[in-house]
């Protein structure tokens, strides 16, 4: 099917959707955090004892190496959190690829820690922590796929004093290191809830954002689906991207939904060609 990736289909053996990933060289989905938390979630290894943040990960919209948000890393004295990690990323087992991100921290010298998993517990190909200093800087690691999956993690680990860490240009890339890049455009679901689980009987609140070249057009169709398949909503309409890029489109119908869990699809292409 389309959604074979890496020699597996993964629609015909588990019937998944996957990301277009044989559209761009970058295997990481919303590398830049222009998406906030899509695409994103946490590893699986950590340990935090009565800790004084609320939260160790949030999108910022000032400051980025690229495009207008980054994420935001605090380190706590003595805790080691669960990294924020991409989800699970097809690759071909023996074949070389790079980890490429652009990082600052608020001192020189801040540890970040970097760790690469597999589909095989525990084959980790990438376990390193890189010395982040206060200017925006592109560091990278190479390694060989033992496997047909991997997920990158990034985190603080524990330190004598509280630190903090801006991660941005994420980069996944088969073969040698090439200059960053990510797809030019991209559709955020925004909810209540930062996982965009709302609570039955509460609102919503969902909209899509646009994101890519300014001024840009095309078409951006929506699917909706609940659990077992049925179509619950479905919608083509033209757009238009402002001068700085960005456009946003509420989702009423959403508000209507009945108890449940859902998926919301995308489709959008560009008068340029792109389409995703």
């Amino acid at each position: 099917s389309a959604e074979t990736y890496a020699g597996v289909d993964f629609w015909a053996s588990d019937r998944l959707k996957l990301p277009r990933y044989g559209l761009h060289k970058n295997l990481v989905q919303n590398p830049g955090f222009e998406q906030d938390f899509h695409f994103w979630g946490f590893d699986t290894l950590g340990t935090c004892k009565e800790s004084r943040l609320e939260e160790y990960y949030e999108i910022v919209a000032e400051g980025a190496f690229a495009g207008k948000r980054c994420v935001k890393l605090r380190g706590e004295q003595g805790q080691s959190p669960a990294g924020i990690s991409t989800f699970s990323i097809p690759v071909e087992p023996g074949k070389t690829y790079v980890l490429s991100f652009h990082a600052r921290a608020d001192k020189p010298g801040r540890s970040l820690a970097v760790n690469a998993r597999t589909a095989d517990w525990p084959v980790f190909p990438i376990q390193k922590t890189f010395s982040v200093d206060t200017e925006w800087k592109r560091q990278s690691a190479e390694f060989l796929a033992p496997n047909g999956a991997v997920s990158l993690a990034f985190s603080i680990p524990a330190l004598a004093e509280d630190s903090t860490v801006w991660l941005d240009a994420v980069q996944l890339e088969a073969g040698a290191l090439t200059a960053y890049a990510e797809k030019p455009a991209g559709v955020t679901l925004v909810t209540a809830a930062r996982d965009h689980s709302v609570e039955p009987g509460a609102p919503a609140q969902a909209t899509l954002r646009l994101h890519g070249p300014a001024g840009a057009a095309g078409k951006l169709g929506v699917t909706a689906t609940d659990l077992f398949g049925a179509v619950v909503h479905a919608s083509d309409q033209e757009i238009k991207l402002d001068e700085s890029g960005a456009a946003a489109i509420a989702l009423p119908w959403a508000d209507v939904l009945d108890r449940g869990l859902y998926i919301v699809e995308t489709h959008l292409s560009l008068a340029d060609g792109f389409a995703d």
